[in-house]
């Protein structure tokens, strides 16, 4: 359920047009009050854990190839940057090229 929570208010954080825009944290709050009863508790305890956390500079992330440690893990960036990889050949097999 943490890992759902996270998820749902990473991308309301982010410029997504289909959910309104980028939301601050105090309307992250308004939309999880929306949720259904078993979720509501997970997001409102991630959005207070995650106000506490600095921002990671993603503008440093240029590419695909090259995916800078913004403040992960080790074994995590290692995992996230062989994921992308194979993203990449699966959409290479479908004549996407990125």
């Amino acid at each position: 359920m943490k890992l759902g929570a996270v998820d749902a208010i990473c991308s309301l954080l982010e410029p997504r047009a289909y959910q309104g825009g980028t939301h601050s944290f105090d309307a992250v709050l308004e939309v999880a009050e929306r949720n259904p009863l078993h979720k509501r508790p997970w997001m409102r305890e991630l959005v207070a854990e995650m106000r506490k956390l600095a921002p990671p500079p993603i503008e440093s992330i240029t590419s695909f190839e090259h995916i800078p440690n913004i403040g992960i893990p080790s074994a995590m960036h290692d995992m996230v940057r062989q994921r992308v990889q194979e993203g990449r050949l699966l959409l290479r097999e479908h004549g996407y090229l990125l």
